[in-house]
């Protein structure tokens, strides 16, 4: 018995005194291949480290990287952080209470690091100099990583992607601070850069302030962008300029595929699921809902929701689930519209085989109540609408609402073949009062109309 107790102490004691890994210390420039080994994790970044051309960094899986407050890792080389489910590679900041926006973060620049690869890595509480990830000149490939807790005072952006064509896939990006005076990015694309997004989700980009500017999801300007099978989500408002889904600037857009959910203006902002300016867009099979604009507090106007604004641009909107799109409420003052699609001085836009539903205007405590807009088409534009299933469209005090509103600038535009939420078709004062489906305006050729709805492939409808 003796034996024994004593053995059990010996063991005890023996685990109480097992050795633990000291950190290991890096910074400055790395001149040669060179691994972060599991075995000697963590890493201590205490100055910036910089991967020199032509050499490669190999990080471990399960690798943990820690970095002093104002450091980053610059790859001008190659960074191979291979990461796997069970062994993730952290990148965070060397706090014991983390914080966002210690360390500067990851920078890839210039085309000799084009093959780094990022896998099964988080990359936490970076931004001191405003950026989670940056890519200049370069093509890497990042694929489930957690970009989480980026910025500090400033601006701020999970990703820049300039000049660049990375592959992004199955990324989240979340939780990109926001300060008053300052814009927040989830992915800000610039410069003729080519990248593919391949389900990724961008969310989190929130806070009240009363001077803040605007909030993007995705930011695109003068590139040729790829986006399919991501989720844009949770991007609010709170006093903000506008909160944006999507925004494009003079680029080629393919947005396919995607879910673009529960962006709100919250407080005096306007809210834009996808929102386009003189650019070429093909938007297909996405679902777009509960977009809605910010309230309003005294005599003022509510903001207006927008699932798709299309300015100056060419775009083909087909097989998408655009509904739940709602002006602001105006709390002492006048309710926001709702517009499931605005189209402005676009010349051959297409809108096909959509499902436009439940869009409405804000409601109001002064009684003057915004308008539900399934479709409205403005200062010259000539759309096509065709196939689509346009109902259930309302205003903010819950009577009819407009299934297409067309101010005539371009003449009559062509909306025939449609489903208006009933078999008697689109109501309109003169040319078919007994039309029992959304209103429409002056100014569209809706006749022939579908006596049943079109169901377009992406869903089943239920009228």
């Amino acid at each position: 018995m003796k034996k024994t107790i004593f053995g059990i102490f010996m063991a005890l004691g023996f685990l109480a005194f097992k050795p633990i890994w000291a950190e290991t210390y890096v910074s400055g420039t790395i001149t040669s291949n060179t691994t972060w080994a599991l075995a000697n994790s963590p890493y201590v970044a205490t100055d910036t480290v910089i991967v020199v051309e032509g050499v490669i960094l190999t990080v471990e899986p399960g690798v943990t990287v820690r970095f002093a407050t104002n450091t980053s890792l610059i790859c001008y080389g190659t960074l191979r952080a291979v990461g796997n489910p069970d062994g993730t590679i952290t990148f965070t900041s060397d706090q014991a209470t983390h914080t966002a926006g210690y360390w500067n973060g990851i920078v890839f620049s210039g085309t000799n690091s084009s093959n780094s690869i990022l896998t099964h890595c988080t990359i936490m509480y970076a931004g001191r100099s405003g950026v989670g990830i940056s890519f200049y000149n370069t093509s890497p490939r990042l694929s489930n990583c957690i970009i989480s807790e980026i910025g500090r005072l400033g601006h701020n952006y999970g990703i820049i992607c300039s000049n660049s064509s990375p592959i992004l896939t199955n990324n989240v990006i979340s939780e990109i601070k926001v300060y008053e005076w300052y814009t927040a990015y989830g992915i800000y694309i610039i410069n003729s850069s080519f990248p593919i997004l391949i389900g990724n989700k961008v969310s989190g980009i929130r806070g009240d302030y009363l001077n803040s500017r605007s909030r993007f999801g995705i930011y695109i300007s003068n590139s040729v962008v790829t986006i399919t099978g991501g989720t844009v989500t949770d991007i609010n408002g709170g006093y903000a300029r506008a909160v944006y889904g999507i925004y494009v600037y003079q680029s080629t857009v393919n947005i396919t595929q995607n879910n673009f959910v529960y962006i709100n203006g919250i407080h005096k902002s306007p809210a834009y699921g996808i929102y386009l300016d003189q650019s070429t867009a093909t938007i297909s099979y996405n679902i777009i809902s509960n977009i809605v604009g910010g309230i309003t507090m005294g005599i003022n106007f509510a903001e207006n929701g927008y699932g798709i604004f299309s300015s100056s641009s060419i775009a083909r909107i087909d097989y998408n689930d655009i509904s739940s799109i709602v002006g602001g409420y105006g709390s002492g003052g006048y309710g926001g519209n709702g517009y499931g699609i605005m189209i402005n001085n676009d010349k051959g836009t297409l809108i096909l085989k959509n499902n436009i539903f439940n869009v409405s205007g804000g409601g109001s405590t002064m009684g003057v109540f915004g308008v539900g807009y399934g479709i409205y088409v403005l200062s010259g534009s000539n759309p096509g609408i065709h196939y689509n299933n346009i109902l259930n469209n309302k205003n903010g005090n819950g009577t009819k609402g407009f299934g297409v509103y067309c101010d005539g600038t371009a003449g009559t535009i062509s909306a025939t073949f449609n489903w208006w939420g009933h078999n008697s078709g689109p109501y309109h004062l003169v040319t078919n009062s007994s039309g029992q489906g959304d209103k429409i305006s002056d100014y569209i050729d809706y006749i022939p109309w579908l006596t049943v709805a079109y169901a377009p492939s992406h869903i089943t409808v239920n009228c």
